[in-house]
């Protein structure tokens, strides 16, 4: 499977959920998510430090639907508020008994508001 590339934008001090679905790219299939975990670091380029991590074991990505291929990533107001940075480079896996399979990459952009929460 050849990754993608998608760019995630971040509002501080804003709940960042994004709800995305996997299709495999030879059948059209929707990806079954069934024994797989997930896992995305955020790092200010390849091989630095991380910034960032979602993952089913930290619980900030949920499987939703594994056998459509749905799931869930999500930071609270105050974890989002909390980012030091304003871009960096990630790349999204998934991890089987078996496989490791990049599925997504790109940028994540975290945005400043305004108006505070508080």
């Amino acid at each position: 499977m050849v990754a993608g590339n998608y760019d995630f934008y971040i509002e501080k001090d804003r709940t960042f959920l994004k709800t995305m679905q996997v299709f495999d790219e030879t059948t059209g299939a929707a990806f079954d998510l069934t024994t797989y975990s997930i896992k995305m670091e955020v790092r200010a380029s390849a091989g630095s430090a991380v910034l960032l991590t979602f993952s089913t074991a930290s619980g900030n990505i949920t499987i939703t639907d594994a056998t459509q291929g749905i799931f869930t990533m999500n930071l609270t107001a105050a974890e989002s508020k909390a980012l030091t940075f304003t871009k960096g480079v990630y790349d999204l896996i998934f991890i089987s008994t078996v496989n490791v399979t990049e599925i997504l990459e790109g940028y994540v952009n975290v945005l400043t508001n305004i108006t505070s929460s508080t």
